[in-house]
């Protein structure tokens, strides 16, 4: 206690927790000699009272401690006495201590009575003698008695601190604060943290910023962060295994160490305050409740949605990806205007969907990111480095490649890729015209034969016959007019 007052006594910052360790000197000296430096964790595993603290007790220790001088010494005695010079000593649980003889040796071991065989095994037979059972008996005993007495002494020393103890648990509650203190201070330092700063106005901006767990066990490559009131929404594009996930939930770990009041892993650091920070990463279900991977999914979603504002932060890692594409897209789609037109919250939503990219000329809260990476041949490249901008591939046959699936599927899914590149299943269809428009096709059919109409050679009663076959192919179609 008084190396721990004189390590803090030169920091102001500690003075009054210093000051409040007032422990009775008689207690600490008493706790000193009866409690070792490093106790077990459990009573009943014994180790915990220090030697010199009790007479008994000590005596005790001291017979078990000479117990393997006293086997040490029995067996050069029985080798003495049989003239037998390769005897083991041995100890099993089940068996307990035993002579390991030769079976070469039986007829000399025969000619003494001591000698009471335990077990037989292929080359050796195992005994036992009455002395060597004195010996396992006392040591066994002294074994039990030792936890005896050490509980005893335990509740011993228990009775006599229950009189300070409000002192104590006030000075354990002072160190536990400085332990924890003084291991912030050591890594903030030591990982070069900095002290975040708070905005009112709605915005994040991290420079140079890491993942405080991701970094202590491969090299992080640093990353920038810049949302505002105006411009919050990120769409994040870019390969499998680029780092999109890692990103994001970096973004959410610094902006939440922040609000703890901690130092956060970044050169720079401007936070708002965030009144939640909801999450929908990873896939996974709940069978025990009938919820398949995707229904997880919408249902920890539409939690988000309902219970987000305009002052949360939204993580939303590949909505949509549990069921088809254009199912997937276009609740992705769907998500990203809600969030856009009726949150209006700092949100980081990743996707592999990259039809999406064209909602930043619609959505103008909403901007283009992706994660770098190149490909050289067949050797895929990941850079980690979050920069403006979209991503048009997703890179998943080059990955697949780099967890060594075999390479015949390797190449036919290349072969399929490329013919599907070629026959235009990624088609460029305008996804954002949609808006009251749910039988376009039907009504661009409909407007083309309109446009093909000349009116300078039409008569009136052509006009009236081509105005009534257009209505009718109109409800025939359904279609709003």
């Amino acid at each position: 206690m008084n190396i721990l007052k004189r390590d803090l006594s030169n920091i102001r910052f500690f003075e009054s927790e210093v000051a409040s360790l007032n422990i009775d000197p008689a207690l600490y000296h008493y706790l000193d000699q009866a409690i070792v430096e490093d106790p077990p964790t459990f009573i009943h595993d014994g180790g915990f009272i220090k030697k010199g603290f009790d007479t008994n007790f000590d005596q005790l220790l001291h017979t078990m401690e000479h117990h393997q001088s006293i086997l040490d010494t029995y067996l050069e005695e029985v080798k003495h006495i049989t003239s037998i010079k390769h005897i083991k000593l041995g100890y099993q649980k089940l068996v307990g201590y035993y002579f390991e003889i030769s079976k070469i040796y039986n007829d000399q071991v025969d000619q003494f009575e001591m000698f009471e065989r335990k077990q037989t095994l292929k080359n050796v037979e195992r005994y036992s003698t009455k002395r060597l059972k004195e010996i396992e008996r006392t040591y066994l005993e002294s074994e039990s008695k030792k936890l005896e007495i050490e509980r005893s002494l335990y509740e011993k020393v228990v009775l006599h601190i229950q009189h300070h103890y409000l002192e104590l648990s006030k000075a354990s509650q002072t160190i536990a604060y400085l332990d924890v203190i003084w291991s912030l201070a050591f890594v903030f330092k030591k990982d070069q943290y900095v002290r975040p700063k708070f905005n009112s106005s709605f915005e994040i901006e991290l420079k140079d910023a890491r993942h405080p767990i991701v970094e202590k066990h491969t090299r992080f490559i640093k990353n920038h962060i810049h949302l505002t009131k105006n411009d919050p929404m990120m769409l994040i594009t870019g390969p499998n295994m680029s780092g999109k996930s890692t990103y994001m939930r970096m973004v959410a770990i610094i902006a939440y160490m922040a609000q703890c009041g901690l130092y956060v892993p970044a050169s720079f650091a401007n936070i708002p305050i965030y009144d939640a920070i909801f999450t929908r990463i990873g896939a996974s279900d709940d069978i025990s409740k009938g919820l398949s991977t995707f229904m997880t999914e919408m249902t920890e979603t539409n939690h988000a949605l309902m219970h987000a504002t305009k002052h949360s932060l939204l993580l939303f890692d590949e909505i949509g990806r549990g069921t088809s594409t254009y199912d997937g897209m276009a609740l992705a789609q769907g998500i990203l205007e809600y969030i856009h037109d009726d949150i209006g919250c700092h949100t980081l939503f990743s996707t592999h969907y990259h039809e999406l990219t064209d909602l930043e000329h619609h959505l103008k809260g909403l901007k283009n990111y992706h994660v770098a990476a190149k490909k050289q041949g067949q050797i895929m490249t990941f850079l980690h480095v979050v920069k403006p901008g979209k991503s048009d591939q997703s890179y998943g046959v080059a990955v697949a490649s780099l967890a060594r699936l075999p390479e015949k599927i390797i190449s036919r899914s290349q072969m399929i890729l490329k013919s599907y590149e070629a026959m235009h299943i990624r088609q460029s269809t305008d996804l954002f015209t949609y808006q009251n428009q749910d039988d376009s096709q039907d009504t661009h059919a409909i407007i083309e034969k309109i446009k093909k109409i000349n009116i300078n050679d039409v008569t009136p009663l052509q006009a009236l016959t081509l105005l009534s076959e257009l209505i009718e192919e109109a409800e025939e179609q359904d279609v709003e007019y």
